[in-house]
């Protein structure tokens, strides 16, 4: 066998691998970084609980005190999620196959 037709897997191989261990970094930082979006949101939407309740009370023409009977909400947390890199680098693709 030639050398070429022995080198040719070995090489897409190794290059399919470092394709999908870079996507796979690529997208847990983006999920990463929409978990702690998602969390800050939270974080506000909670903080703010009480003044939105009144304004809403007052707006609706009701007693704004009636918000005093109910504590301030807490959101779940936000989680990103992630993908093992090394598991992305070698688990075999099968493009194009049905």
């Amino acid at each position: 066998m030639p050398l070429p037709a022995l080198v040719a897997p070995v090489v897409t191989g190794l290059g399919g691998a470092l394709i999908g261990a870079l996507g796979q970094n690529s997208a847990n930082k983006t999920s990463q970084s929409l978990a702690r979006e998602q969390m800050k949101f939270q974080e506000r939407m909670s903080s703010t609980a009480h003044q939105r309740q009144m304004s809403d009370l007052q707006a609706a023409g009701l007693n704004p005190i009636l918000a005093a009977r109910t504590g301030a909400s807490t959101p779940g947390g936000a989680m990103g999620q992630t993908g093992n890199i090394g598991e992305a680098a070698t688990k075999p693709k099968d493009y194009g196959k049905t």
